[in-house]
């Protein structure tokens, strides 16, 4: 009774005459927020706005693919840089507009973000060094000079830190564009040590003013894997670098149980753990099925997160060099990788992962399906060269010997 005694109230006489009669009493201009009619009449902050999209999109780590877009969100005086979801293997764009002095002060082949006069110098600096970071990791994942832009960014972030000494976030940002240029030099086999360093001088610095930052712990421990990796590859014990890692690790995953990215990097640590075990004649089962468990719980945080999809492909693939004395079961781990792979966009570094997986294929196989397998890894390692010539030291020799398998005979 007191329902049919309200409506009135909200529907007058008015009977429903068509299918969408909710339409015509305007529910959600009654009892909603047109933010879009706000953000022209420029009654918003776009302060505010901006905050949410860059600490959602930017300081979680959260889009599903790695590559980054900077688009104009216009609130009719200001014009906000922001960070949404890039397609596919696109080259991250920067605003066109004025950076005030620092157009001429770092000067790039590409546009820049517009600053906002209005605003805290600070939080226009991180935005700059933000797109300067998106533009560096771009380039280091297709061939480009990554470097160039990451020191830029560094400049940036070094210069806002001067005015603004205990800026968490600038902070942050440092450690984490030194471990992307710590993993660009791991991959060209060059030390990482100078840029590790450097990484967790800020890190320690974010968690002394911060200790509960979940991000700078995860931060802390990509730096600690990336060294644990660096001794390996030298011979020496990563044990005590994989120690630290797992102590910043499962502290970031304490704060953050969803962290993605502390998950999967917790997952390579384990990856690293079962090489060593291998190397040193144990089983390295036990770690790879515990790097399996922490790969899959990024998943289930964040499923379509390339990197988690990459670390789970490459313990198929690791677990499947462990049997090589069971071939049947070593096909399936390669060929439930190569699935992992199947639906993540084409870019180098996949194209490269599925190179890997079918050249181990091809070698495990005989006449036909030898020869099929060994032109797929070709066909796939050439695309992984062809967009990023830095994969052209580990990635050369394996499409050399993928071509030798395609030209032997095919009868058995």
């Amino acid at each position: 009774d007191a329902l049919a005694a309200a409506l009135p109230a909200v529907r007058g006489s008015a009977r429903v005459t068509g299918t969408d009669p909710e339409g015509t009493y305007k529910a959600l201009e009654q009892y909603g927020v047109d933010l879009t009619a706000a953000a022209r009449e420029g009654r918003l902050d776009p302060e505010r706005i901006n905050e949410a999209v860059v600490n959602d999109h930017l300081y979680t780590r959260r889009w599903p693919d790695p590559d980054l877009a900077l688009v104009r969100f216009s609130t009719g005086q200001h014009e906000v840089p922001v960070l949404p979801l890039a397609p596919p293997g696109e080259r991250p764009k920067l605003l066109a507009g004025n950076v005030s002095g620092y157009a001429s002060r770092w000067p790039t082949a590409w546009q820049t973000v517009p600053l906002i006069p209005a605003w805290p110098d600070a939080q226009a600096l991180l935005r700059l060094s933000a797109a300067l970071w998106a533009l560096g990791r771009w380039e280091y994942g297709h061939g480009g000079d990554g470097d160039a832009h990451l020191t830029q960014a560094d400049e940036v972030l070094n210069e806002g830190l001067q005015h603004h000494p205990d800026n968490t976030i600038a902070l942050n940002n440092l450690g984490l564009i030194a471990g992307e240029r710590a993993a660009f030099l791991l991959s060209q086999g060059s030390d990482p040590t100078p840029s590790l360093t450097q990484g967790r001088a800020a890190l320690t610095r974010v968690l002394a003013l911060s200790p509960d930052d979940p991000y700078a712990h995860t931060n802390l421990g990509q730096l600690w894997r990336i060294a644990a990796e660096w001794e390996e590859r030298q011979g020496r014990s990563p044990e005590q670098a994989l120690l630290e890692a797992h102590r910043a690790l499962a502290r970031a995953l304490t704060l953050n149980p969803a962290d993605a990215e502390a998950a999967t990097t917790q997952g390579l640590c384990y990856l690293i753990e079962s090489r060593v075990a291998h190397s040193r004649r144990r089983s390295p089962m036990a770690a790879l099925a515990r790097a399996e468990a922490a790969i899959r719980r990024a998943l289930a945080s964040n499923p379509a997160y390339p990197e988690g999809k990459h670390a789970l492909a490459r313990v198929h693939l690791e677990r499947a060099a462990a049997l090589a004395g069971q071939p049947q079961r070593a096909l399936e781990q390669l060929e439930e990788g190569l699935r992992v792979l199947a639906e993540l966009p084409s870019t180098p570094a996949t194209a490269a992962l599925i190179g890997e997986l079918e050249l181990s294929r091809a070698a495990r196989a005989t006449g036909g399906a030898r020869q099929a397998a060994a032109q797929r890894a070709a066909s796939a390692l050439s695309a992984a060269l062809e967009g990023n010539r830095w994969l052209a030291a580990r990635l050369t020799p394996l499409l050399e010997e993928a071509r030798r398998l395609a030209s032997l005979p095919t009868s058995p």
